[in-house]
């Protein structure tokens, strides 16, 4: 579609620069913030930001089923706080398999165990594990979760993100045919900002 037949369809959206337009509504119960983009007058990209989402766990559950509906299961799902509870234990666990081989290898050749490297490997361990433990604790109350749909037509992300203060979500839709053209309009506006932070310093 071009800019002014999504403008016609939202007549009280306004336009932020020449290619953004932002539309504040209610959808699916939860208020939104939609940012449509455009590409040489092409609308190529929609975000749907949900700012106040109350339990985000859930609110990222239950839009993700309703985008399975439409997409099918995603192609990624990703949680940073489960990701970094599963690194929990992994340390000590890999340090008693070296441990447990280590003895088997002694077994069947006689030659003794490296009493000395498997001491390192005890304390690397042991430290790692606290690291680990640490960053669990940290992404309880900070972390992200994503889900993934690439189509024909559209790559679809919704991004949940939970810090102390904030619980918000976003749908991005982007248009798989100018996705080549989009990640260029990104990487120049990724340059300018540099350019821009460059001059100010």
């Amino acid at each position: 579609m071009s800019l002014e037949e999504v403008r016609e369809l939202f007549p009280d959206a306004r336009m932020l620069n020449a290619s953004a337009m932002r539309w504040e509504s209610t959808i699916a119960d939860l208020p939104a913030v939609v940012t449509f983009a455009f590409l040489k007058g092409r609308f190529v990209a929609v975000d749907v930001f949900f700012p106040d989402v109350e339990n985000i766990r859930d609110s990222h559950l239950l839009i993700r089923r309703v985008l399975n509906r439409k997409y099918g299961p995603p192609v990624r799902d990703r949680d940073t706080a489960d990701e970094a509870l599963q690194r929990v234990g992994s340390y000590r666990s890999a340090a008693d398999t070296v441990y447990i081989l280590g003895h088997l290898s002694q077994a069947l050749t006689g030659v003794p165990q490296d009493q000395f490297a498997q001491h390192r490997i005890d304390v690397r361990a042991e430290n790692d594990e606290v690291e680990a433990r640490r960053e669990a604790r940290a992404a309880s109350k900070r972390f992200l979760l994503l889900s993934r749909w690439a189509t024909v037509e559209s790559d679809v992300k919704l991004r949940s993100v939970k810090t102390p203060g904030v619980e918000a979500a976003v749908i991005e839709y982007e248009s798989a045919r100018y996705a080549p053209e989009i990640a260029e309009a990104r990487r120049r506006a990724k340059e300018l900002e540099l350019q821009r932070m460059t001059k100010e310093l």
